[in-house]
C-alpha cells in the first residue's frame, strides 16, 4: 500500500515537471514582467490623480510690467478737485497696455476714473510677455512688477555717496528718486513719466533726465578781530607790553 502511494506521488510530480517546459516557463516570466509593468503604470497614474501638478507659482516669477500709481497725496488732491500737478487716472489710461480681462476694467466713480479691483484675475497670463506692459492704477501683487509712484512734489534729497563735501560743493537730487531700479517716485510731468518708463524698462540705463543738482556755496569770511578769543589775546599782549615798563 505504501509502495503504491509513493509511486503515485512520483508519477504526479513527473507530470507537473514535464508540463513546465522551458517555453511554458519563459512565457510565465514574460507575463509576470508585463503584469508588473502594468501594475507600476497603474500606481503612477493613481499617484498623479491624487496629486495633480500645481500651476506655476506666480510669486516665483517677475512679470515684465511697470505700474503707474498715484500716491495717497495725489489721490486725495485729485479726489477733492484741488489744484495740483497730479493727473487723474483718466489722464493716464492712454499709457495702459494691459488686458482689462485680466488686470481689471476702468470704471468712473464720483467723476473720477479708477481700476475696478473686483475684475482683476490671474497675472500668469503675462508670464511670457516679451516687452514691458504698462499697468495704470495697478491692482496686481506689488512684488511682481516695477512701480512708478506719482507725487505732488519731491523735496531735494541727498544720496549716501554724496554726503562728503568737497570744495564746499553740495550735491542734491530732485524730481525723481529711484530705489534698486524697482521703484521710482517722481514729481509728475509728462516728460518725466515717459522718461522714467524707459529708464525702468532699460534696467536704469537709458534716460534723458538728470536729477542731480550741484550747488557750490561761497566760503564765509570771518573777521577774527571781532571774536572774544582774539580780543582777549590782544588785551593779554598789551598787558604784557605795559608791564615791562610799569610792573
Amino acid at each position: 500500500m505504501k509502495i503504491n502511494l509513493i509511486v503515485g506521488l512520483a508519477l504526479t510530480t513527473l507530470l507537473l515537471v514535464s508540463a513546465l517546459t522551458p517555453e511554458a516557463y519563459a512565457l510565465t516570466q514574460e507575463e509576470q514582467a508585463s503584469n508588473k509593468a502594468e501594475l507600476e503604470k497603474a500606481k503612477t497614474k493613481a499617484h498623479e490623480n491624487a496629486n495633480p501638478p500645481r500651476p506655476p507659482d506666480i510669486e516665483a516669477y517677475r512679470i515684465k510690467m511697470i505700474a503707474v500709481n498715484l500716491s495717497n497725496s495725489c489721490l486725495s488732491l485729485v479726489k477733492n478737485n484741488m489744484t495740483t500737478k497730479c493727473p487723474g487716472y483718466e489722464n493716464l489710461t492712454k499709457y495702459d497696455t494691459t488686458n482689462p480681462s485680466y488686470s481689471g476694467k476702468f470704471i468712473v466713480k464720483n467723476g473720477h476714473t479708477y481700476r475696478d479691483p473686483k475684475t482683476v484675475k490671474n497675472e500668469s497670463v503675462y508670464l511670457n510677455t516679451v516687452d514691458y506692459i504698462i499697468c495704470v492704477d495697478c491692482k496686481h501683487k506689488k512684488s511682481l512688477y516695477k512701480e512708478i509712484i506719482l507725487v505732488p512734489s519731491l523735496p531735494l534729497y541727498k544720496k549716501d555717496t554724496d554726503k562728503i563735501i568737497v570744495n564746499n560743493t553740495f550735491t542734491y537730487y530732485a524730481k525723481r528718486s529711484v530705489t534698486n531700479c524697482e521703484k521710482a517716485t517722481i514729481e509728475f510731468s509728462t516728460f518725466l513719466l515717459l522718461d522714467t518708463m524707459e529708464f525702468l524698462r532699460s534696467d536704469c540705463k537709458n534716460t534723458a533726465f538728470d536729477e542731480k543738482i550741484i550747488i557750490q556755496k561761497p566760503y564765509t569770511k570771518h573777521d577774527i578781530s571781532t571774536s572774544k578769543a582774539y580780543q582777549y589775546q590782544k588785551w593779554l599782549q598789551e598787558m604784557k607790553t605795559k608791564c615791562k615798563t610799569k610792573c
